[in-house]
């Protein structure tokens, strides 16, 4: 071994400080002949930068150009719902029943959902004096706080649906299991509901000190400022209600009016409600005149606005749907409006002096022309009805009932949600047992797709707010399925489970640049699931596409009920006894062939020419058995054998 001395390479010196130039040296450099040529050569293409990012956004995403589609499908990290945020009070949300949701329409990230008690009718009534005890509470949450809800509405009973006023959303309505209708004033929580940047800081300092601490602690209870009479409202549970919206209204005779005023002043001040006792009530918001004989301070113009409501409010009119042959009553659970786009060729708006006239809807049925207000609606039997807001006065019963009313059956189970599409205004999507259909309105034959039965119920379905072809479908095991009508018919896209306890509801909600898809289930639990890039962004000319399916879909159900109606016809010509179905197929349910008497008879009768064939068959048989055994007996016989 030879002991030397390792000298490796080390830096001795550093440099920390940058060289400049002199004012001297860089003024030479500027007008040196070498830099002016520099800035000659580069100049044109500076130019034409320039003038690019002018014309060209170079502040867009590039990937969402690419248009990955259902190319990206199988990554499954990039398709999955992300949960975003969850929410869930323990003493106000905690092991009930979200049985109804709504987003604010101006404040992003507010939703209100209403909690009830998870009983059937007959739990409820043995636990009635301990039910009437607990408040029930609309709770409102803002997704920068998923821990403390915002507001509580209170309510004199179970709130089983409400709405938020979409002119005003400070405005919010509700229909509880009484049959009542009350209404909330959100106007001076709006700083609160909206989450101020002061509310915010205050709510980050909040461990600095415990007077804070208290103060974030207490959430305000809200009562309602205005309520129904229980003798003026429903007779059961209200299920569903809606917001009429402007700038149609309902008068006392059932005529759908437009009001006189100007656009910038419409106010959406008429309710829509519905239960099961069969008919619809039109409630207004605004106060009425006393009657005569009212109490003085009823009278007085200084009280307040729901104050004189509360005292006077009563349903503008009752309409009652027409009665069924059978006398079974339709039970209605769900229901939506829609109404009508104005023609500007049509008599649908007068304008003189630059205001508007009231144009009235038909009062007879024999009026051709429809309501500018259509109604989608659906039943505890599976029945999907389509009517609009025309009336009539029936004779009989001295009754307002609607003039015309189309009956279509699908679903063997009470319709648990219906939708329509943001895109199309007459496709409607309907979800109830274990199917959902989707419906083209003013097609009388058949929906245009009706799902297979599901390994568990489907309870709600909602419609995607950027591409038209697909929708999502909630289940009763905790199952959220997707949908792509132009991708696959037979199955979903895709299908996550979230939880073990049924999916009550689904809503879709822009919230900044993500959507998101809000899922209340039965355990209280509210979740935001973030909708991934590759079921969010339009799909080419997806909605083009989707109107070339529907016609053809319509075609083939139109030739269809063609060719039923000419077969039904040259069978009654020739004397045979027609079959039992017309040029509209019978309302039975698919779900249980011959649900109804009809379907019932049939399947006998059926069954009845089948067995009757095949005992003239067993009969032919055995005297051609016995024919051959009597031919060889006679030849064995002749042989001498």
């Amino acid at each position: 071994m030879i002991q030397t001395d390792y000298r490796r390479p080390l830096n001795q010196w550093s440099q920390y400080v940058p060289r400049e130039l002199t004012e001297e040296d860089k003024g030479d450099v500027m007008e040196s002949d070498r830099m002016g040529r520099f800035v000659k050569d580069v100049t044109p293409a500076m130019e034409a930068a320039l003038q690019q990012n002018e014309i060209i956004n170079v502040f867009r995403n590039d990937w969402e150009q690419l248009n990955p589609g259902k190319s990206m499908m199988s990554e499954r990290q990039e398709t999955y719902l992300k949960e975003y945020q969850s929410f869930q009070d323990l003493h106000y949300s905690k092991d009930k029943q979200i049985i109804c949701e709504d987003w604010h329409a101006t404040i992003p990230g507010l939703v209100g959902v209403s909690c009830v008690e998870q009983m059937s009718y007959d739990v409820r009534l043995r636990n009635m004096s301990r039910i009437m005890m607990v408040p029930s509470l609309v709770l409102m949450w803002n997704y920068q706080d998923p821990i403390h809800p915002r507001l509580l509405l209170e309510s004199p009973d179970d709130c089983f649906v409400f709405r938020f006023n979409p002119v005003n959303p400070n405005i919010v309505a509700g229909g509880c299991i009484s049959g009542r209708i009350v209404i909330w004033d959100l106007t001076q929580y709006y700083g609160r509901l909206a989450m101020t940047e002061s509310s915010i800081q205050m709510k980050k300092l909040s461990f600095l000190s415990s007077l804070v601490e208290d103060n974030e602690g207490k959430i305000p209870v809200v009562q309602p400022v205005a309520s129904t009479h229980i003798d003026f409202g429903h007779s059961s549970c209200v299920t569903d209600l809606q917001w009429l919206l402007p700038p149609y209204v309902v008068d006392r005779q059932g005529r759908v009016t437009e009001d006189s005023v100007k656009p910038e002043e419409e106010e959406c001040h008429q309710i829509i409600s519905c239960a099961g006792d069969d008919h619809f009530l039109v409630w207004d918001i605004t106060p009425q005149k006393p009657r005569r004989g009212a109490a003085p301070e009823a009278e007085s113009h200084d009280k307040d606005r729901w104050q004189l409501l509360n005292h006077n409010w009563r349903p503008v009119i009752r309409i009652f749907l027409p009665s069924r042959a059978a006398g079974i009553p339709y039970s209605i659970c769900q229901f939506r409006l829609k109404n009508a786009k104005k023609d500007s060729k049509g008599g649908g708006e007068v304008e003189e002096s630059g205001e508007k006239t009231k144009t009235t809807a038909p009062e007879m049925a024999d009026d051709v022309t429809k309501s500018p207000v259509s109604i989608y609606a659906g039943t505890q039997a599976g029945d999907v009805l389509f009517t609009d807001l025309r009336v009539r006065r029936d004779s009989d019963t001295n009754r307002t009932v609607l003039c015309e009313l189309h009956e279509q059956q699908v679903h063997a189970a009470p319709i648990r949600s219906i939708c329509i599409s943001p895109f199309f205004d007459d496709m409607v999507l309907t979800v109830g047992g274990f199917r959902f259909a989707v419906w083209k309105v003013g097609i009388k034959w058949e929906p245009l797709m009706v799902s297979a039965e599901a390994p568990a119920r489907r309870t709600s379905g909602a419609w995607s707010l950027s591409r038209p072809s697909m929708f999502f479908i909630g289940r009763q095991d905790g199952s959220v399925e997707v949908w792509d009508m132009l991708d696959r018919a037979q199955e979903p896209l895709l299908s996550q489970n979230l939880s073990g306890v049924e999916v009550t509801s689904l809503n879709i909600k822009k919230l900044g640049r993500r959507q998101v898809l809000s899922v209340s289930d039965n355990s209280g639990n509210l979740h935001l699931l973030e909708i991934p890039l590759v079921l969010s962004q339009l799909d080419g000319d997806e909605q083009q596409m989707l109107e070339n399916l529907f016609k053809r879909e319509t075609t083939r159900q139109e030739i269809q009920a063609k060719k039923r109606a000419e077969r039904q016809a040259a069978e009654e010509k020739t004397g045979e006894a027609p079959p039992p179905e017309s040029a509209e197929p019978p309302e039975k349910s698919q779900d249980h062939p011959g649900g109804s008497a009809a379907g019932l008879v049939q399947m006998a009768q059926d069954d009845f020419d089948g067995q009757s064939v095949y005992d003239g068959y067993l009969e032919t048989e055995g005297r051609l058995v016995n024919q051959l055994a009597g031919a060889k007996d006679t030849g064995t016989n002749e042989s001498g054998v």
